[in-house]
């Protein structure tokens, strides 16, 4: 192959680099999939080394197939040969062949995540360990750090000091033991049983050793402690090893990542040779550009610039939005408005956030406007467990005999009323012709249920009953109400389950949404918000195969591009969180998240972020993300709701916030939006908002800091307006 016709001068020596440690730095938009294909093809079709001494390792199956596929259209079927796998295939394709030597049988099973919660409350029923204190999502998820650490149980015995710890180490040591029993692995267990094989028959290391005389791992920053040792072993004899991966791009530290893996490389491997492929062949320069200030700022990192192909293109826009419903409107806004002006596709449009409870508003809007959309990685806002809880708590309270809400709250949380106790309600429900709730208000006839039982049911009437008294409280009160009276936020927080905090924050958002809808509809029930929420929900009719927006959170993005990319949500306190402000590792993953969702780009690039967000049903003056003041002025524009141009002050001042500076810019609240005076205003009185138009006053609140506006706007609802800060006029 005449590989400089396809290849710049960094891949060129990257591909043409076989013996020996090579570190690849390949930095977003690099050309990365295409020197790791070329370079094997190369090995194979050039310099005639047999296929199956070759192994190249991924991270997805997706990415697997895609490299196959590609070796194959260069060099035909003898790529059939070589083993390019994820970590977890390698090691089953091992264990398979070798597994006996451990005491299992080759025709072990695999446990996915439900078969191990399974076996986990086997084995804490064993050992009468109370799951109210420990719950079985948090110890999978301990069982998961040893692993991936390759910490045997007996060394997490001797190592935990804690009492909680000790309690996570024993069912470890018990768990392992049922696994072996039951001739099962979990997935964590693929790569820490290929350890364990090696390291116990080193024959069997020596035989992989020498199969695989050249190894290459895509992804490397990515890799945790035991993935490291088991490439480590593997190289050991011929260290002819090729990592490739960007440092800048390490993002998965919460999930066991180590990004020393890729700082240290030199270390394991004295002769290293190291190529950057630095050449971005997606983004326009403007936005390398602002990306390229942005990781600067990092300190752990290797020494690399994104050096751009394409022009210049357009500048960044920021956005500055008065609520989050108005982000929301003017990302819609610019979606139709630059389609209509510049061809775009829905299907070209990213809307990137930091956490998933902020689609919830995307949601709404694109629904309302008709506008097709696609959720990636997750279920849609109004169908996760604790939205969907809530709403079937409300559907009882307004209507108990909706038996299909009734049933999925009665033990939700938990309360000891489980489906035996559910089989027997209902058939005396059917026997005496009576709904399932009235049976349960009855439960004190049905003498096949304990009397402690009968009890936990009459407390759980009584709360519905009471909740019923409250229907004719605002929804956001009443939500709020029902959310205290079932203990539902109190039993998240004591969760020990790791998404606890994300189901609070959709919870919160749940509630802000509740709150919108009120000032939208006012005077609206709680039946009328079931009511809307049904529509909303209603989105499954969109065909997922045309043309979508895609909406994502950052994590999610990594490794697609977009040519218009939205990055939402730009604050401080959710991007990066309060956390990053007070612990220097936790900011600097955070910058490596905004240097992902920068180089998602392609075109265009937005960054949006809202002056007032709704935080659990109160709103609270927001500051816009640190981030965005590391990106030169030169290189960002400010625009309107309308995407035009807008004359800013340039002088910013600068703001302490925990151990770091930030910009305050635009978030002065004493800042004088009009000349009126709260003298001047009264009931039914019209006005004039520079956003939503006309509109008549319909509430008034004096407060001691601020006065509250209710505006019954023409065409956009009833907002809450401040009244210093709103710019709006009499008309």
């Amino acid at each position: 192959m005449n590989l400089k016709d396809f290849l710049n001068e960094e891949q060129y020596e990257a591909v043409t680099t076989i013996d020996g440690p090579l570190l690849i730095l390949a930095g977003a938009g690099s050309g990365k999939t295409r020197t790791i294909t070329y370079r094997i093809a190369h090995m194979i079709k050039d310099l005639e080394i047999n296929s199956y001494q070759i192994l190249a390792i991924t991270f997805t199956n997706k990415a697997a197939k895609e490299m196959k596929e590609r070796v194959r259209s260069l060099i035909g079927q003898v790529a059939e040969n070589m083993w390019i796998s994820t970590f977890h295939s390698l090691c089953v394709r091992i264990l398979r062949r070798e597994i006996e030597k451990l005491g299992y049988t080759k025709s072990f099973t695999i446990y996915d995540f439900y078969d191990q919660k399974t076996l986990v409350k086997q084995c804490m029923e064993i050992l009468k360990i109370n799951t109210d204190n420990f719950e079985v999502s948090e110890v999978i998820r301990k069982i998961s750090n040893y692993k991936n650490k390759f910490i045997k149980p007996s060394e997490a015995i001797s190592q935990e000091a804690g009492y909680r710890e000790k309690i996570f180490a024993k069912i470890y040591e018990l768990y392992e033991n049922k696994l072996h029993e039951n001739n099962s692995l979990d997935f964590d267990n693929l790569i820490f049983k290929t350890i364990e094989l090696f390291e116990k028959f080193p024959d069997v290391l020596a035989f992989y050793q020498s199969k695989f005389k050249y190894i290459m791992v895509d992804e490397y920053q990515d890799t945790n402690y035991s993935q490291y040792y088991l490439v480590k072993l593997l190289a050991l004899k011929y260290k002819n090893i090729c990592v490739v991966g960007d440092d800048d791009q390490c993002i998965y530290q919460w999930r066991g990542a180590d990004i020393n893996n890729i700082l240290d490389f030199e270390k394991d491997y004295k002769d290293t040779k190291i190529i950057k492929l630095e050449k971005n062949y997606r983004s326009k320069a403007n936005i390398l550009n602002a990306a390229n200030k942005v990781i600067l700022n990092n300190l752990r990192r290797k020494d690399k610039v994104l050096r751009p192909i394409n022009s210049d293109g357009e500048k960044l826009k920021l956005f500055k939005a008065g609520s989050a419903e108005e982000e929301a409107l003017f990302v819609v806004n610019e979606i139709l408005r630059i389609m209509k002006s510049k061809g775009y596709e829905y299907k070209d449009f990213g809307i990137l956030y930091r956490t998933n409870s902020q689609s919830r508003i995307f949601e709404e809007i694109f629904v309302k406007h008709q506008i097709p959309y696609k959720l990636i990685g997750v279920v849609r806002f109004y169908e996760r467990k604790e939205i969907k809880d809530i709403i079937a708590y409300i559907k009882t309270v307004v209507n108990p005999n909706d038996e299909v809400s009734l049933r999925r709250i009665v033990n939700e949380p938990k309360r000891g009323i489980g489906d035996a106790t559910i089989d027997k309600l209902f058939e005396y429900a059917e026997q005496n012709g009576i709904t399932l709730f009235d049976s349960m208000v009855a439960c004190g006839e049905i003498s096949t249920i304990s009397t402690r039982t009968s009890n936990t049911i009459k407390e759980f009437v009584n709360i519905i009953f009471e909740l019923r008294e409250e229907k004719e409280l605002k929804t956001s009160e009443f939500i709020k109400l029902v959310l205290k009276k079932v203990g539902y936020i109190d039993f998240l927080k004591n969760s020990k389950d790791s998404e606890a905090q994300t189901r609070l924050e959709n919870i919160e958002e749940f509630i802000n949404a509740a709150v919108n809808f009120e000032d939208l509809n006012y005077g609206a029930s709680i039946d009328e918000f079931l009511e809307n929420i049904t529509l909303i929900s209603e989105v499954d009719k969109y065909d997922e195969a045309s043309s979508s927006v895609t909406l994502m959170t950052l994590h999610s993005s990594k490794g697609l591009e977009f040519p218009v990319v939205f990055m939402v949500g730009m604050e401080n306190g959710i991007f990066p969180s309060n956390k990053c402000f007070d612990e220097v590792d936790e900011m600097e993953e955070s910058r490596r998240l905004c240097y992902v969702g920068i180089t998602r780009a392609k075109d265009i690039l937005y960054f949006t972020y809202a002056n007032l967000r709704m935080v659990y049903g109160e709103t609270n003056f927001r500051t816009k993300s640190k981030f965005l003041t590391e990106i030169p002025r030169d290189l960002i524009v400010d625009i309107n709701f309308d995407g035009d141009e807008k004359i800013v002050q340039k002088n910013e001042s600068l703001t302490k916030f925990g151990k770091f500076s930030y910009d305050q810019k635009f978030n002065e609240p004493s800042k004088i939006k009009n000349n009126i005076s709260k003298d001047e205003i009264k009931i039914g009185r019209k006005i004039k908002h520079k956003t939503f138009g006309n509109g008549m006053i319909v509430k008034i609140e004096d407060n001691v800091d601020d006065v509250k506006l209710y505006v019954a706007f023409d065409n956009n609802g009833v907002k809450k307006l401040l009244l210093d800060k709103a710019p709006i006029e009499f008309i």
